[in-house]
């Protein structure tokens, strides 16, 4: 029984390791966006001052990048969270406007509260704006399942991720583990 107990313990350790390796590999290669009609952002933590965390900085830098370089309309995609005094979408329009995004050039999605709702309630900000073919901007560590989600969804998205700082890894990479798993056991229920 300890045996069949260690045996089934290391799977589930190589198991988890192969997934993150594919989350890590698979996040840092991305092929370059070719053409693109909008811009996704997709939401992280707001702290409890109203600043944004860094993760969420890493996030709108990349997006200002890609904005500045071909300026498209941007939906910036997050609720509000228990702590947060503002929502993700509201707290990153206002810091793109400061940074030079022109204001009817990006749209907050306030209602949003999973990655799944990200994309499905920006989809139908763009699908009111006959706008199809979005860059999804996120952080490393998530935009391949942002990506999985978005196709789920039927589109063809193209991903773009900001990095994640060292100290960030380990919970963020775990948390994601975990997030996979969910993401496969809904699929498998959903059928």
């Amino acid at each position: 029984m300890k045996k069949i107990i260690l045996i089934l313990f290391s799977i589930s350790i190589i198991s988890v390791l192969i997934l993150l390796t594919f989350i890590v590999v698979k996040g840092n290669i991305l092929k370059p966006p070719n053409s693109f009609d909008s811009i996704i952002i997709l939401g992280c933590q707001v702290k409890e001052d109203g600043s944004l965390s860094k993760q969420l900085h890493l996030r709108l830098s990349k997006a200002l990048d890609i904005y500045n370089k071909n300026p498209q309309l941007i939906v910036a995609s997050g609720g509000q969270g228990v702590n947060e005094p503002i929502s993700e979408g509201l707290a990153m329009k206002k810091w793109l406007i400061e940074n030079g995004v022109k204001e009817e050039h990006v749209i907050a999605e306030t209602n949003s509260y999973s990655t799944y709702e990200n994309i499905e309630k920006s989809m139908e900000i763009l699908k009111s704006k006959n706008l199809s073919k979005p860059i999804i901007i996120t952080s490393d560590y998530h935009i391949p399942r942002a990506m999985a989600i978005a196709k789920d969804y039927g589109l063809e998205p193209q991903g773009i991720s900001s990095p994640t700082e060292p100290k960030f890894w380990v919970k963020n990479y775990g948390r994601e583990v975990l997030a996979w798993g969910k993401y496969f056991l809904k699929k498998v229920v959903d059928k």
